[in-house]
């Protein structure tokens, strides 16, 4: 420490010349020491205003920058649903005719259901089954063919619809496991089982809807892509195998989508056919047919 030596030096009866100078020196570091505390008091004051005044100016602009940004947003909102709003009215105006006969037939479509719905004889409305059940009404089933994703009514009148589904043998209810499939001698119908259930069919579908022809168009292509392909597909072409384009699931056929109807059955035909085929005759008809 300079100022200790400093005091020391001030005591020695040696150095008696130089005491005014060593005085002096320890003047001026009691003057530069209080200079540099009040410099550091003034500086730590200034500092902590300035940081309380940085802070709130920081906060006021990311307010001001938040509601700049929320006000773009709802200007931003604003544009688009007027942009929307123009675009309906456009097109509105521009299938104006087709809106209109659309109208109309809903109209008509609606008041020909509440004709159908509504039973011409009240007390036969709750009747299931029988000649004199009550009328049915179906619900409108629309499906998307996975293939060209297209929206259809399952109806008669249009395109055919299938699932794609795999059929296969089962030996899960069997009895009689372990039992050969007997070709020879006899017609094997695999929709009628021995009573043993040696085997049985089992078919299941992934639940994914095609058009017929998109499927048909599909499947020869696979089979083209095939015959083109070196490596050996997981899968037998030649037995009509594929995989499911959507959920890559094997399949092996279709089940035709059959879409409901109703059944109108006519009063006087079925008592006839009741009259002429009485429950005897068709008891005997089945043993018949069993025998």
């Amino acid at each position: 420490n300079i100022q200790m030596l400093l005091e020391k030096l001030k005591g020695i009866p040696q150095l008696e010349g130089q005491k005014d100078m060593i005085t002096w020196i320890l003047q001026m570091f009691d003057t530069v020491k209080r200079l540099r505390e009040k410099s550091c008091l003034i500086v730590a004051t200034t500092s902590g205003s300035e940081s309380i005044k940085n802070d709130e100016v920081t906060h006021d602009k990311e307010k001001a920058e938040r509601k700049r940004k929320a006000e773009a947003a709802r200007l931003h909102r604003q544009k688009i649903m007027a942009q929307m709003s123009a675009l309906q009215k456009n097109f509105i105006e521009t299938h104006k005719l087709m809106y209109d006969s659309t109208s109309e037939m809903s109209g008509k479509e609606d008041s020909i259901m509440e004709e159908e719905s509504t039973p011409a004889v009240s007390d036969y409305s709750r009747i299931a089954l029988g000649p004199k059940r009550g009328p049915t009404v179906t619900e409108k089933e629309v499906l998307t063919c996975i293939l060209c994703q297209e929206e259809q009514e399952v109806k008669i009148e249009n395109n055919a619809m299938v699932l794609s589904a795999c059929v296969q043998k089962s030996t899960a209810l069997t009895q009689n496991r372990g039992k050969p499939i007997e070709l020879s001698g006899e017609i094997v119908d695999p929709l009628f089982m021995d009573p043993d259930l040696a085997y049985g069919t089992y078919t299941g579908s992934c639940g994914h809807v095609m058009h017929a022809v998109c499927w048909q168009k599909y499947f020869e292509a696979v089979q083209l892509s095939s015959q083109q392909r070196i490596h050996v597909d997981l899968f037998d072409l030649e037995s009509g195998e594929y995989l499911c384009p959507l959920c890559k699931s094997l399949c092996n056929t279709v089940i035709p989508i059959i879409p409901l109807q109703p059944q109108r059955i006519s009063s006087e035909n079925t008592e006839a056919v009741g009259q002429l085929l009485t429950l005897e005759q068709w008891i005997q008809t089945v043993l018949a047919r069993i025998s």
